[in-house]
């Protein structure tokens, strides 16, 4: 009853990382320019922007972007770690280039609102207009859109396997039990109005949650660490060849490759970045409201990927020290 009740809280933590960040990425979608009269935009969608711009909290905000940038997709890492190594002394080098990614990460999350200051746009679409040309406008809105679309999907499926072993150990009917039936009904009552709302202020609730899970996972993963030692019973129970073995030197090999195109994905986020500078409050001061706010975001920006970085290396060294 311990390990079902384990792998239920398991299940839910995943479930629960799946779900918001698929409801932040649909809501985080491209805005398209607002110098193109041709009604792409609506006037509703506009007009609730308009009322939640520049209102969000640093907090809120810090929350929301750590949410955006820790998914479940951070437990693919401690794979890429040890795709190159099984040395424990590879966790050096490995946190060094997660250290480089997330610092590289950060700095073009922040040159990309520095753009939309600079130009007084809202989007990448109006940024990129004013600043390269009208004409190819429409590429970052669609390249965006192509990416989001693609991360959606991913998860989707984690939704649809977490969720339907969630619904089926509640009893509920094997319709929605089913990987197929709890897909359509999350989608219809859960990402898809989340995806319809205008602002990303509306997700502070259900960011705070997705970072306790976050918290929740990394907490888990660092006391289980010792759980398959020589000599426990989960050891016991892994076949030999399948057993953790940590030896032979440190050495380079080509394969590290693989744990640099994870970290290049794991923080992945910069498409929300107008989003947050557009809702981030300039907060109080003699200095121009601009410059606040550029302070601000810059300092959303630093404490966003340093928790972010913080909480992936966790995972990354437990995941390995474990398995």
């Amino acid at each position: 009853r311990e390990v079902d009740l384990q792998a239920m809280l398991r299940s839910c933590s995943l479930a629960l990382l799946a779900l918001h960040g698929a409801s932040a990425l649909q809501v985080a979608k491209p805005a398209i320019s607002t110098r193109r009269a041709d009604g792409l935009r609506s006037t509703a969608i506009l007009a609730a922007s308009a009322t939640d711009e520049g209102q969000a909290s640093l907090p809120s905000s810090t929350a929301n972007l750590v949410k955006s940038i820790v998914g479940s997709g951070v437990l693919s890492l401690p794979v890429g770690l040890a795709a190159f190594s099984s040395s424990r002394a590879a966790l050096v080098p490995a946190l060094a280039l997660l250290s480089v990614a997330g610092t590289v990460s950060g700095y073009c999350f922040s040159m990309v609102a520095r753009v939309c200051a600079a130009t007084d746009s809202s989007s990448w679409g109006e940024a990129w207009s004013k600043s390269v040309g009208e004409k190819s406008s429409w590429v970052p809105p669609a390249l965006i859109g192509l990416l989001t679309l693609s991360v959606s999907i991913q998860y989707t499926m984690v939704i649809g396997d977490s969720f339907s072993s969630i619904f089926s150990a509640w009893g509920l009917p094997a319709l929605l039990a089913s990987r197929t039936g709890a897909i359509a009904a999350l989608t219809a009552f859960g990402t898809l109005p989340l995806s319809l709302l205008p602002s990303l202020s509306a997700l502070s609730f259900t960011s705070a949650l997705g970072v306790a899970g976050l918290l929740y996972t990394a907490a888990f993963m660092v006391l289980r660490m010792s759980s398959y030692g020589p000599g426990s019973a989960l050891h016991a129970a892994v076949p030999p060849p399948l057993r953790p073995r940590f030896e032979g030197a440190l050495a380079f090999s080509p394969k590290v490759f693989v744990l640099v195109s994870i970290l290049a994905s794991a923080f992945l986020c910069h498409f929300v970045a107008p989003n947050f500078y557009r809702e981030l409050a300039p907060g109080a001061g003699a200095a121009p409201a601009k410059e606040r706010k550029m302070r601000r975001f810059s300092l959303l920006t630093a404490g966003g990927f340093a928790l972010s970085a913080a909480l992936t290396a966790v995972v990354m060294a437990a995941g390995v020290l474990t398995f």
